[in-house]
């Protein structure tokens, strides 16, 4: 206890001895004491700036902070603390500055540079970043911090090898440093090795919660969610406001089936984590697929996503403008796209990009892929200039998409990861519009239209979303099969003597009412029987599926589970052995439903929204198939009972619908891309003017 016969010294010694011991306002009196004898003092200042940090008082800590500096200008450790305040501000180019600063006083200080490198990073001056940091490692090769910020520059340089080398030197006893070489050991497909450096992390740090998230994501990548579940909720005991651990349980819940839960996890963490765009993302479009949701409601929770992005944006960037006003000349149109890469819709966008007549628009191709495969290659060859945007931030993407000078920006994605959607906030062309790919509004105001057709949405769909809507008189969207597709083949109920029916999607989007609803289905058709992809390995997981199912009133002797098919071949010819495609809902997949179709199969489902995103009837309708995607599970159910009912029909059916097909626009991928090259001139006239 500070007393007042203490001389200056005393007094400064024993407040360093309460500060250390966490004895925060006493050790905040003892300083004072010592400045009310010699108000000179730089250092003190500098202590109770730290003080004031700690507590969270930044601008009280600034103004000691600087009042430290402006008494001992000299002294980079101050101005290394004044830095600091700058940093926990937010306001990183006024710390670079000041820690560049700090550098001229002593540029041998490891500490100070790495700060400075970190910073750098954080703003995305990458190669800046690099060379201080490394000059930190050689004056200090055990800086640890140094080390891992270094080894966060090289993975963003796609030289991970390096980075693990570097971490697997300096992790030491950081639990963060294992944490980082776990997610680097990740990226690289190397899960045994990630396990080993989050156990390691947690040997040292039982609370180091990120090294449970981190295992919750390899149990996710084994096929484990009832695994990744429990993971989730240790750190959701522990810390009930931890956003990555509720997105970590809504990933679990999904893969389970469970999308209502796993919406309202989501719901959590992008409520706890407001500015992070991949939560909100991962919300919304999982949304789509919640039977709780109406248009209405699906349409608010994107307004109120576009809102926060448009703030976000505001001052970020001046809205692009037309260039060379000729209202004739060739249109420079950009596609953001989820899908160029192995994903069903890559056949629609393959229509697409084939079906566009190039002296009428250049084609660009941006997408957001981590790991671009051999479809990706076939995709971008497709296209006049294809940028893969994965590694800038939406900024960056901006800045990307503004340089190639796009007249006409149609975002395809939507909310779905391998998008960019936060970018088109920042208005990169002058015309951008909502393309037909999500099947919803997109909730931006920077897109000024939606790209549709009356089948997805009638008359009145209006209201649902801040877009104009520009119907198409036609389909708003065109496939094309694989090539390796193999011909449909006989019906099998013709030598089964029983219905089969089948769904193709993944298992995450069978909520509890979809399979009731085929409970009821293969209750009223007699001995029909139900085809599903492959259940998880894990035991527990399994076990959790097996039971809903049971749950919901499926007979498990009348299900069957497809082996997990080793190549697109294997997954086509599945289609094979059923006669009647089944359509989870809300929200089916239309590139998923034209796949079905192409095999020879009628589609089944239920189209819950009936007032607009009817992505369902935006594929069965130009087929004149409206009756098999009904408003209500008891109409769906009246119609698997027709199916039934005459198998020569449904043979017919079966061997015909690859030229009903071809006679229909769904095929047509020039009469496609030619109707959206006249709304895209409509709009740059409209610009123009």
């Amino acid at each position: 206890m500070a007393s007042e016969s203490m001389t200056p010294t005393e007094l400064h010694e024993e407040a360093l001895r309460l500060h250390r011991a966490g004895r925060a306002a006493e050790a905040e009196a003892a300083y004072l004491k010592v400045l009310d004898l010699e108000p000179g003092r730089a250092d003190v200042h500098g202590h109770l700036a730290v003080l004031s940090l700690e507590k969270g008082a930044f601008q009280e800590a600034e103004d000691r902070a600087r009042r430290a500096t402006d008494l001992a200008p000299a002294d980079a450790g101050l101005w290394n603390n004044l830095a600091t305040v700058k940093a926990c501000q937010g306001d990183l180019a006024s710390a670079a500055d000041l820690w560049r600063k700090a550098l001229a006083l002593e540029p041998e200080a490891s500490d100070i540079r790495a700060n400075l490198g970190k910073a750098l990073r954080a703003l995305g001056l990458v190669s800046e970043a690099r060379t201080h940091l490394e000059k930190a490692l050689e004056l200090a090769p055990g800086n640890g911090t140094a080390a891992l910020d270094l080894a966060g520059v090289l993975a963003s340089e796609g030289r991970l090898d390096e980075a693990v080398d570097l971490l697997s030197r300096h992790a030491g006893s950081d639990p963060e440093a294992w944490i980082a070489l776990g997610g680097l050991q990740r990226r690289r497909g190397l899960l045994p090795e990630a396990e080993a450096a989050y156990r390691a992390a947690l040997r040292l740090s039982p609370q180091a919660w990120d090294a449970h998230l981190g295992l919750a994501d390899l149990f996710l990548a084994a096929g484990a969610p009832a695994e990744a579940f429990d993971a989730a909720e240790r750190v959701l005991y522990a810390r009930p406001e931890h956003p990555g651990a509720y997105a970590t349980l809504g990933r679990a819940l999904q893969a389970l089936g469970r999308v209502e839960e796993a919406a309202d996890a989501f719901a959590s963490a992008a409520n706890l984590d407001l500015n992070n765009t991949g939560l909100h993302h991962r919300l919304l479009s999982l949304l789509r697929r919640d039977p709780r949701q109406s248009e209405a409601s699906l349409a608010e929770a994107h307004l109120r996503w576009g809102r926060l992005a448009g703030a976000s944006a505001v001052g970020l960037a001046e809205p692009a403008q037309p260039a060379e006003r000729d209202p004739q000349r060739r249109l420079r149109v950009g596609y953001l796209s989820a899908d160029f890469g192995r994903t069903p819709g890559s056949r629609v966008l393959a229509a697409l990009l084939e079906g566009h007549d190039r002296s009428q628009v250049e084609v660009f191709g941006y997408t957001d892929l981590a790991a671009p495969d051999e479809m990706t290659e076939a995709l971008a060859s497709a296209c006049d200039t294809f940028r893969n945007l994965s590694g800038l931030d939406d900024v960056q993407a901006s800045a990307a998409i503004r340089q190639d000078r796009i007249d006409v920006l149609v975002d395809l994605a939507g909310h779905v990861p391998g998008g960019r959607l936060a970018a088109t906030a920042l208005s990169p062309a002058p015309i951008q519009v909502a393309g037909p790919g999500y099947g919803c509004t997109h909730g931006l105001t920077a897109l000024t239209h939606r790209l549709t057709d009356a089948a997805a949405d009638p008359m009145g769909a209006e209201s649902f979303g801040p877009e104009s809507l520009l119907r198409l008189d036609r389909p708003a969207l065109a496939y094309k099969p694989f090539e390796q597709a193999p011909e449909p083949g006989p019906l099998p109920a013709l030598a089964n003597r029983h219905l089969t029916f089948g769904y193709f999607g993944p298992l995450d989007r069978l909520h509890d009412g979809v399979l009731e609803a085929w409970a009821i289905l293969l209750a009223k058709v007699g001995g029909s029987r139900l085809s599903l992809p492959a259940l998880p390995e894990d035991p527990r997981s399994r076990s959790q599926w097996l039971s809903r199912f049971e749950q919901a009133g499926l007979d498990p002797e009348r299900l069957g589970f497809r082996r997990a098919p080793e190549g697109l071949g294997q997954h086509l010819a599945a289609y094979q052995g059923v006669d009647v495609a089944l359509a989870e809902f809300p929200h089916p997949t239309p590139a998923a439903l034209l796949e079905a179709l192409w095999m020879g199969l009628p589609v089944l489902g239920i189209e819950t929204r009936t007032r607009a995103f009817r992505t369902g009837l935006s594929v069965l309708g130009p087929l004149g198939f409206e009756a098999w995607m009904p408003s209500s599970a008891g109409a769906m159910v009246a119609q698997g009972v027709v199916f039934a009912s005459d198998a020569n029909a449904l043979a017919a059916l079966r061997a015909g619908m690859r030229a009903r097909l071809q006679a229909s626009p769904l095929l047509d991928g020039k009469g496609f891309a030619h109707a959206l090259e006249q709304a895209y001139r409509t709009l740059w006239i409209s610009a123009l003017s």
